[in-house]
């Protein structure tokens, strides 16, 4: 889509839970996360703090190297950052 070529239907407010408390009421251990959430990457990396240092294997996301826009989302080094601080 390029900029400028579409509008705004609609927009929603939505309540979100974080993956630990979702895998804490399921009883889950999350081996593997993929996650695709446009921008919000470490927000997600944030809430699930417990199962990354518990369980977690193995990380995939889409991120960026270096920040094109101003409002573009985390980096590479952004989220590495925040995964080796939680083994």
């Amino acid at each position: 889509m390029r900029p400028g070529t579409s509008n705004i239907v609609e927009t929603r407010n939505l309540q979100t839970r974080s993956f630990d408390d979702i895998a804490n009421e399921r009883n889950l251990a999350i081996d593997y996360l993929k996650i695709d959430v446009e921008g919000k990457e470490v927000e997600v990396l944030q809430g699930g703090k417990s199962q990354l240092d518990k369980n977690i294997l193995g990380v995939r996301c889409e991120v960026q190297f270096n920040s094109l826009y101003l409002k573009s989302g985390p980096t590479f080094s952004d989220c590495d950052n925040l995964l080796r601080g939680n083994g």
